[in-house]
C-alpha cells in the first residue's frame, strides 16, 4: 500500500503551469489569493507513483514558484549555478516578507538524508541571495508584498510519505549566509492534514514569532 500523500495520480488541485518559452522569473510562479490552493509534487524514480503536499493561502496572498525549473532557466542566463531546491514560496506574515525554500523528499528516515537535503537547501538559498534583484523586480513579489526592506528566509524539508524526528541539538537551526540569518527546518509529519497545510499554520509550526 502506498504511503501517505502518494499515488499514481495527483489530487485535483491546481499546479504551477509553466509556459513553453518562459522569459522571466514570474513565468515560473502562481499567485494564490485567500483560500486558493496549489500542489507541489515530485515523481518517485523508477515507478509510476508521485508524492505531493498541498499549500493553501489563508490570511495573506502568496506566490508559489517552481524553483528547480526556474534554476534550469536561470543557469542558461548565468543567474544560477550549482544545486537547486524544488519550490519557493513568497509571502507575508505580521508585516514581514518571507522567502520559504522547499525541498521535497518522499520519506526521511535517516539523519544523513536530512543532512544532504539541508546542504541542498543552503546552496539553493545562497544562489537566491546572490541574485535577489530577480525577486525584488518581480511581479510575483509585488502581488504579495510591497518593497520589502529585508527578507526572512527559511529552508524547509517536507517528506509527506514519512518523516522521522531526529534528536538534533537544535530544532530550528540558524545559518548565516552573507548578511542573512537563514532558518533551516524539517516540517514534522503531523503538521500536514490530508497532505495539506495553510501558509499561517506552516509558519507557526516552524516556530516563526508573530512579531
Amino acid at each position: 500500500m502506498p504511503l501517505d500523500c502518494t499515488g499514481e495520480s495527483l489530487p485535483d488541485i491546481p499546479k504551477i503551469e509553466l509556459q513553453e518559452h518562459p522569459s522571466s522569473f514570474d513565468d515560473f510562479c502562481l499567485i494564490l489569493n485567500t483560500n486558493n490552493e496549489v500542489i507541489f509534487h515530485e515523481s518517485i524514480s523508477g515507478t509510476n507513483y508521485q508524492y505531493w503536499v498541498i499549500f493553501e493561502a489563508d490570511d495573506y496572498p502568496i506566490a508559489a514558484c517552481e524553483l528547480e525549473k526556474y534554476a534550469d532557466y536561470a543557469t542558461q542566463h548565468n543567474q544560477w549555478s550549482g544545486r537547486r531546491a524544488d519550490y519557493l514560496i513568497i509571502g507575508s506574515y505580521h508585516g514581514d516578507c518571507y522567502l520559504v525554500v522547499v525541498e521535497l523528499r518522499h520519506v526521511l528516515v535517516k539523519e544523513k538524508q536530512e543532512d544532504e537535503k539541508f546542504e541542498q537547501l543552503l546552496k539553493s538559498i545562497k544562489q537566491i541571495i546572490d541574485n535577489l534583484e530577480v525577486i525584488n523586480n518581480s511581479k510575483s513579489l509585488e502581488a504579495v508584498y510591497t518593497n520589502p526592506s529585508y527578507y526572512k528566509i527559511i529552508g524547509l524539508i517536507i517528506a509527506p510519505g514519512n518523516t522521522r524526528l531526529f534528536r538534533r541539538g537544535e530544532l530550528n537551526r540558524v545559518v548565516p549566509i552573507n548578511s542573512h540569518k537563514v532558518l533551516i527546518r524539517t516540517l514534522p509529519k503531523d503538521a500536514l492534514s490530508n497532505c495539506k497545510i495553510t501558509w499561517t499554520d506552516l509558519l507557526q509550526i516552524i516556530g516563526v514569532s508573530p512579531n
